[in-house]
């Protein structure tokens, strides 16, 4: 009996795995949180690369209509067309003040330029996680869809060979194992040169002639039934 017990233990954990895996396959076919999570970061990159560059070109546009209204004040400046020395006093202040205008929304346009490199470099970032997750989701798409057929079958084999040794078991042994298999897993641990597979420390001589006589011994540290 207690060999049919080691197997049922085997066969529930055969179970137990192959509809774990059964999960994370389904789960992985409604889609990959982290997949989402990376496009989701890469469509808020593309905005921040947008901004970046419409706040450059209008830095840019800024510049450049000062630079021309400079140029335009320069002319006048030094065309001879203003003579009178309050027109001329007025005139440089004006020009000195634009010089200064036109060197500060220069290093804005370098640093809304920075700015953009930057944005743009995150995005290419993000873009190529985004890519190689696609990749490795189709990869594992195609593994799930070979391995799903074939993890089905040996699921069914394992109900099927489990439901045989429940009804080949007495009631009375199944009763003990599922009250071990309820707080222990493995329930059945093998005895090895005189040891417990479950707690690896040595069993009782008592309790190796009992379980020799195929009795149900029970180890005393673990608790787990034990099989020669």
């Amino acid at each position: 009996m207690i060999e049919q017990l080691a197997e049922l233990s085997d066969l529930e954990a055969e179970l137990a795995a192959a509809d774990l895996e059964l999960a994370q396959i389904a789960a992985r076919a409604q889609g990959d949180p982290e997949l989402a999570r990376l496009r989701g970061r890469r469509t808020e990159l593309e905005a921040e690369a947008q901004r970046a560059a419409a706040a450059r070109r209008s830095e840019e546009l800024e510049l450049g209509a000062l630079a021309e209204r400079l140029q335009h004040q320069e002319r006048a400046l030094y065309d001879g067309s203003v003579r009178h020395p309050g027109d001329l006093q007025r005139r440089e202040h004006e020009l000195a003040g634009m010089r200064g205008r036109r060197s500060d929304h220069e290093e804005r346009v370098l640093a809304a330029m920075e700015a953009e490199e930057a944005a743009q470099a995150e995005l290419e970032a993000a873009s190529s996680a985004v890519t190689a997750a696609e990749a490795h989701a189709a990869e594992r798409g195609v593994a799930d869809a070979v391995r799903l057929p074939s993890l089905e079958r040996a699921r069914r084999a394992a109900a099927d060979r489990r439901e045989q040794c429940l009804a080949a078991v007495p009631e009375a042994g199944l009763r003990v194992y599922r009250r071990t298999a309820a707080h222990r897993t493995p329930a059945v641990a093998r005895v090895r040169h005189g040891t417990c597979s479950g707690c690896r420390l040595p069993v009782p001589p008592r309790l190796l002639d009992q379980a020799r006589r195929d009795q149900l011994a029970v180890c005393e540290t673990c608790e787990r039934l034990l099989l020669l």
